[in-house]
């Protein structure tokens, strides 16, 4: 069986209207939101914020963190047709432009790759080292 790596774009943002995640489209047009980051519970004639906290690959973190993970990189998810063993995880963690590394399952990973590098040239490179192959398939959402 020949190795293969789909590649598929995983930048989310939070949608305050559900109240989850959702993956981030650029050409979606915004719905003006009057909802504020945070809940307010009464205390007595006080009203105290409480701040939303989202679930992530790297923890819990605060929705308007501007160091949440999902706010910093634009997350590409790889999924295999191959184990990912230790080897390969120690390739992928090598890998130049590689600045987040999450091993999801044994056939999918995560990559968050730095702004200076070119995603394509990155996806590339990792195709080669793994697969034997510069062949690169993105998975349309």
């Amino acid at each position: 069986m020949r190795k293969k790596i789909v590649w598929e774009s995983k930048h989310y943002e939070f949608n305050s209207d559900v109240g989850r995640l959702e993956q981030y489209d650029e050409h979606k047009v915004e719905k003006p939101s009057f909802e504020s980051e945070y809940d307010a519970v009464a205390i007595g004639d006080e009203h105290i914020p409480i701040q939303k906290i989202m679930h992530t690959p790297f923890g819990l973190w605060s929705v308007d963190d501007s160091m949440n993970p999902f706010r910093q990189f634009k997350f590409w998810m790889g999924h295999t047709n191959f184990s990912i063993g230790r080897n390969a995880e120690s390739i992928l963690r090598h890998t130049p432009g590689v600045e987040v590394l999450r091993i999801i399952t044994r056939y999918r990973f995560i990559v968050g790759i730095g702004r200076l590098f070119k995603i394509r040239d990155v996806r590339i490179y990792i195709n080669k080292t793994l697969c034997g192959t510069e062949d690169v398939t993105i998975e349309k959402n």
